[in-house]
């Protein structure tokens, strides 16, 4: 009888505990104001606590979807995403924005911090503390950062992001230039020069401008002349002495 009593003590307390349990997420901020939950969250992002930013935004989105802050809010929690660490949330969380709001003032700044948390995605310490076969990197997200200015400028050109996006373009290229290239290295010198030459070639015909290149057409002559390819390699020579004369003694 005594352990029944026990039982159903433990049973009551763990009831209690569970009813007593604070509210999360938007529950947490149900029945305050709109203007002080956006304060809050204005002032958790000046102050760079951007954890506490996204819950904020998070609940003021979630209660108050057509308060004239709405939109604000919105573009808020882009950044706030994305500075939290969570680019995935961001990059949701702006194309959500440009399907709501395609007509405002403030969209070109999305489409130009879209392009930054793609770009940011690759740009990481970790592919120098860690390397690896370059030809197992991802990079996809560098290729849509590009596109992402690349569409602001399309639709914006005079807009303030327009001139460091151009910037973002140069160095985006550069580096998937310099992936490549890795890759065509990394099959040249592993005898594998079909895969050497086309890895070479994409960077000649998709990536020119790039200090890669010259490499690239090295590259090309090289392994063309290993499959016994001379017309592909004379003519891969002939671009190289036109355009870098003083490659070919790398020949």
């Amino acid at each position: 009888m005594k352990n029944d009593k026990w039982i159903i003590l433990v049973f009551v307390l763990f009831y209690l505990a569970g009813c007593a349990a604070p509210p999360t997420g938007s529950e947490a901020y149900k029945g305050k104001p709109p203007q002080e939950i956006f304060v809050k969250g204005e002032r958790s992002l000046s102050k760079k606590h951007f954890k506490e930013a996204v819950a904020e935004f998070e609940a003021f989105d979630a209660l108050y979807p057509f308060d004239p802050r709405a939109e604000q809010t919105q573009v808020d929690l882009i950044y706030a995403y994305y500075k939290a660490g969570d680019p995935d949330s961001a990059i949701a969380a702006s194309d959500r924005y440009i399907r709501l709001y395609p007509m405002s003032p403030k969209i070109a700044y999305v489409y130009y911090l879209r392009g930054v948390v793609n770009m940011d995605r690759n740009i990481s310490w970790i592919y120098n503390a860690f390397p690896c076969d370059p030809a197992k990197r991802d990079l996809a997200s560098l290729s849509h950062a590009f596109v992402d200015f690349q569409r602001l400028l399309q639709l914006y050109p005079s807009c303030i992001y327009a001139a460091d996006a151009q910037k973002r373009m140069v160095h985006i290229k550069n580096l998937l230039a310099r992936h490549e290239l890795q890759i065509a290295e990394f099959y040249f010198n592993r005898h594998a020069y079909v895969a050497a030459a086309n890895r070479a070639s994409y960077i000649v015909q998709h990536l020119p401008g790039t200090p890669q290149v010259p490499t690239a057409l090295v590259i090309m002559v090289k392994s063309y002349r290993a499959l016994g390819d001379d017309e592909l390699a004379n003519d891969a020579l002939e671009v190289l002495k036109v355009n870098y004369p003083n490659e070919t003694k790398r020949l």
